[in-house]
C-alpha cells in the first residue's frame, strides 16, 4: 500500500489516510510495516520523497540505528540507483546458486529415499513371509497327527 503524505513549508508532514501529522519515525515504522511513502511538497507538488527518506536514515542514525553500513552508503552515493539493481542483481544470482546447489544436494537424498523404499518393501514382504512361516509351524504343532504321536 502506498501512504501520501504531504509536507508542509513548516516541514510538517502530513498522512492523507490517517488524517494526522506524522514524525519521521512514524514514516520509518510505516515502512518497516511493509507500507510504500510517497511524499509531495505542498503547495508545489514536487515528489521529495527521495529527500525525505534520507532523512529518516539520518534520523536513524541520530538515535543510535545505523540501518545501513558505511560501505553501502558510499555504493549508493557513487552509482545512484545503479547499485540497488546491481544489488538486487547480485542477490538474484546468489539466490540461483543456492537453489541450484540445493537441487543438487537433494539428488542424492530422492536416491536413498527410493532406496529406503524398496528396503521397506523387502522388509514387510519378509515380514510377511514371516508370519506364514510361523502360523505354519503352529498349526503344525497343533495338528492332529502331532497328538497320535505323542
Amino acid at each position: 500500500m502506498q501512504r501520501l503524505i504531504r509536507r508542509y513549508e513548516n516541514r510538517k508532514l502530513y498522512d492523507t489516510e490517517q488524517k494526522a501529522y506524522v514524525s519521521l519515525g512514524d514514516l520509518a515504522g510505516f515502512i518497516r510495516e511493509g507500507d510504500e511513502i510517497r511524499v509531495i511538497e505542498s503547495p508545489s507538488g514536487d515528489d521529495v520523497t527521495a529527500r525525505t527518506l534520507t532523512n529518516i536514515i539520518i534520523e536513524a542514525e541520530r538515535s543510535g540505528e545505523e540501518p545501513l553500513s558505511s560501505s553501502f552508503l558510499h555504493d549508493v552515493i557513487r552509482w545512484g540507483g545503479k547499485v540497488v539493481t546491481m544489488t538486487v542483481d547480485q542477490v538474484e544470482q546468489q539466490f540461483d546458486r543456492l537453489a541450484r546447489a540445493s537441487v543438487d544436494r537433494l539428488k542424492p537424498v530422492r536416491e536413498a529415499r527410493e532406496e529406503m523404499q524398496e528396503l521397506m518393501k523387502r522388509i514387510e514382504s519378509l515380514e510377511t513371509a514371516l508370519e506364514k512361516m510361523t502360523e505354519s509351524s503352529e498349526s503344525l504343532k497343533n495338528s492332529p497327527d502331532k497328538e497320535i504321536e505323542e
